[in-house]
């Protein structure tokens, strides 16, 4: 049936409108699921080191040993005073995670056109990963920024050659290099891009240039970085096993987010086995789902060499990731989290490449059923909840007498409890019990604080750090008489009698 000219018109019109609305109603999205249960759960034992390292002085932030290179603690140190509360720190995150959807847009736009731009920003807007790091007061937020934005710039200003375009994109990456000391790995990504597709001098000229600044502007970010690098690599969960299992994980993580199959804290005291045989389920049909959709930007002639491009930002930063955490501090998933971008990107374009045909609606069906499971499993599930150290308080101040000692162990998780007790009782922090002589250690502290009378109070929480064996809860449980009077999510709550630990066994 032939249209008239006026429908024709009306037709382009209804379409103006639609495309004018897009973007709106995905921010809309967005922002709906980063604000639902922003402030629920308590902050974690990370969040409130970073407000602690924010409320100092500048040249104090700038030199504190902390892992992370200063830029966003700088900009938490002038966020917090404005909105005058700590509880504002998640909301930066949140403000940063709407320009991230924002250049997200951008980068599916320059990738494959509006349609893949719109289907870009709306599976970032649904991502649980995404979501989970914009709820966060920390970096990550302003590293998916900074990733995001890089790699569309990088694309722009390849297209261009521009000066103005390569300027915004060093920019971009000096700000990366600020925010995370791995963000260096983009930057090996995008020089293997440049590696396989050679272009003219006079267009390599100014490619040079930019990273040439870009190397003077972070050689204080190289300084610091030593400090950083070292204080990391003592932290209780440097260490870990790095195995294909570890980057299967990544894969489904960028997808799934971190709240499907075996919980974080799950994840340090699982089998390798136990957690595929959890996961498998899951990730059976959104990974033949993201497979068919990569296949198919593959298969489109004209989308093949951006999706090589994409594919190359995902592959090489964790294969030099898994490379470096074997060889040094681990491996986490957060420090390549970005490479959800690139994927997420692919993931659109296969969706429009598929133009329509039911496999391809019932693929990102697959792939965006699973993000509506995470985001949900996170909110009501206890296995995917911090660790409630704020419930926790409550309790030792509504029901605990103030001359009854408490212990906390690990002992790094007296920090966020002592946060929201506000200083009202003092905490003794146990040490983490590998060896024989560290449950003495501990032992002995509890025996010598407990003076007062005979009973004492243990916040027992991370136990893959603090008592991996059970060897202390075990000694307690049976000298101390400990008790179980309350659990949050992530802690159990005991009660004991000190005056048995002196008894000789």
């Amino acid at each position: 049936m032939n249209l008239t000219g006026e429908s024709r018109r009306y037709e382009v019109q209804a379409g103006s409108r639609v495309a004018r609305g897009a973007l709106p109603a995905i921010l809309a999205v967005a922002l709906a699921l980063r604000v639902w249960g922003l402030q629920t759960q308590s902050l974690t034992m990370d969040e409130v080191t970073d407000l602690t390292i924010a409320k100092q002085s500048l040249g104090a932030i700038i030199v504190t040993a902390d892992g992370f290179p200063p830029l966003f603690h700088i900009l938490l140190h002038w966020w917090l005073p404005v909105f005058g509360s700590d509880r504002s720190a998640r909301w930066l995150s949140v403000a940063v995670s709407l320009l991230t959807v924002l250049a997200m847009w951008k980068l599916g736009r320059r990738v494959g056109g509006p349609l893949v731009g719109w289907a870009s920003a709306l599976l970032l807007a649904i991502s649980p990963l995404h979501i989970w790091y914009s709820q966060e007061g920390r970096a990550y937020g302003l590293y998916f920024l900074c990733a995001a934005l890089a790699i569309w710039l990088f694309f722009r200003a390849r297209a261009t050659d521009q000066p103005r375009d390569w300027v915004c994109y060093g920019a971009s990456v000096v700000a990366g290099l600020y925010t995370h000391y791995a963000f260096a790995l983009l930057l090996v990504a995008l020089a293997a891009i440049v590696a396989v597709e050679p272009s003219h001098w006079v267009r390599f000229r100014r490619l040079a240039l930019t990273h040439a600044g870009i190397a003077v502007l972070a050689l204080p970010c190289a300084w610091l970085a030593r400090a950083d690098v070292s204080a990391q690599m003592a932290w209780p969960e440097a260490q870990h096993s790095v195995n294909l299992g570890t980057l299967a994980y990544a894969l489904f993580s960028f997808v799934a987010g971190h709240s499907v199959g075996p919980s974080l804290r799950e994840l340090h005291t699982v089998t390798a086995m136990d957690a595929i045989r959890e996961t498998i389920p899951w990730a059976a049909a959104p990974g033949l789902a993201c497979a068919y959709l990569i296949w198919l930007a593959l298969k489109d002639g004209k989308s093949r060499p951006t999706a090589w491009r994409l594919i190359l930002l995902i592959a090489v930063p964790l294969a030099m990731c898994v490379t470096l955490g074997a060889l040094s501090a681990g491996f986490r998933v957060r420090y390549v989290a970005w490479c959800a971008i690139p994927l997420l990107a692919l993931l659109a374009l296969g969706v429009v490449r598929g133009r329509a045909r039911w496999p391809t609606a019932l693929a990102a069906g697959v792939v965006v059923s699973l993000a509506m499971v995470s985001i949900f499993r996170r909110q009501f599930d206890v296995r995917y909840m911090n660790e409630d150290t704020r419930e926790a308080a409550r309790y030792l101040a509504a029901q605990v007498d103030p001359a009854q000692p408490v212990f906390v162990t690990p002992g790094y998780m007296a920090g966020p409890l002592a946060y929201y007790l506000r200083g009202t009782r003092e905490l003794g922090a146990l040490p983490s019990v590998y060896t024989s002589a560290d449950l003495g250690a501990a032992l002995s502290l509890i025996q010598t604080k407990d003076q007062v009378d005979s009973s004492f109070w243990l916040v027992y929480t991370r136990t893959f750090h603090g008592d991996p064996k059970g060897r202390l809860l075990n000694e307690l449980r049976e000298r101390a008489h400990l008790v179980l009077r309350a659990t949050f999510p992530g802690i159990e709550l005991y009660q004991g009698r000190g005056s048995g630990l002196g008894r000789e066994r």
